[in-house]
């Protein structure tokens, strides 16, 4: 009986075992996959930016404007932001010994992001032409007027990008993946569209505008992604 139980033991550790594995590797892949699409999709978006958009003037006041976006998408929306957050939460979450804590503590988190992210939105939207002057010091006078107002259509972006952050702890902690995985992909989706929609409504001249206002819709579609799903 003893050699029987034992060897009934290890067949269910060994069930187990491959059960898990197998749902590992099934994460794996569809983690991969939303990436590779991520990443095609960002190749679709930048080489429309460049089709309809060009260079000149504009091309290059809309280049300025973006690229502090982009590095905050990097930092808040798909980095080390959402990193640090699922590390705070799960440590807190275990160290109380009570999951229903998680949603009382996420909500403390996006208070605080609330306050810090929007005030350096707001005081990014006031400073914007000193802003973008430091970041494009080359750029002529008519493309810096373009480029600040572009830049204060986009920058809404920085906050929404690290409430999505959050989001994206939240669903960590509760062992969801797949729609973090997801979000550069909804990003991606929604910028294009408002690439193509300013272009069929307005033309090329429409498209930068269209675009920097894209961005703060893709992270507002992240972040209600995030929250609606968590």
């Amino acid at each position: 009986m003893g050699k029987v139980s034992h060897s009934n033991f290890t067949s269910d550790i060994r069930a187990c075992c491959g059960q898990s594995g197998a749902r590992m590797a099934r994460t794996a892949g569809m983690l991969a996959l939303f990436t590779l699409l991520s990443r095609l999709l960002g190749l679709v978006r930048d080489m429309g930016m460049a089709w309809l958009v060009g260079c000149g003037p504009v091309a290059d006041a809309l280049v300025a404007a973006l690229r502090l976006s982009h590095l905050l998408r990097r930092l808040l929306g798909e980095g080390s932001l959402s990193m640090t957050l699922t590390a705070w939460l799960v440590r807190h979450d275990v160290a109380h010994g009570r999951e229903d804590l998680l949603p009382a503590l996420a909500s403390g988190l996006f208070r605080r992001l609330v306050l810090v992210l929007g005030g350096l939105v707001l005081l990014g939207m006031l400073a914007a032409p000193q802003l973008l002057a430091f970041l494009a010091p080359a750029l002529s006078p008519e493309a810096l007027a373009e480029g600040s107002r572009l830049l204060r259509l986009c920058l809404p972006y920085v906050l929404l990008a690290g409430l999505a952050a959050l989001g994206m702890a939240v669903l960590h902690c509760r062992e969801v993946f797949w729609l973090p995985a997801l979000s550069p992909v909804i990003f991606n989706v929604v910028v294009i569209s408002a690439m193509l929609a300013g272009w069929l409504a307005g033309g090329t001249e429409a498209v930068p505008a269209a675009l920097a206002a894209g961005m703060s819709a893709g992270g507002l579609a992240q972040w209600l992604a995030q929250w609606g799903y968590a």
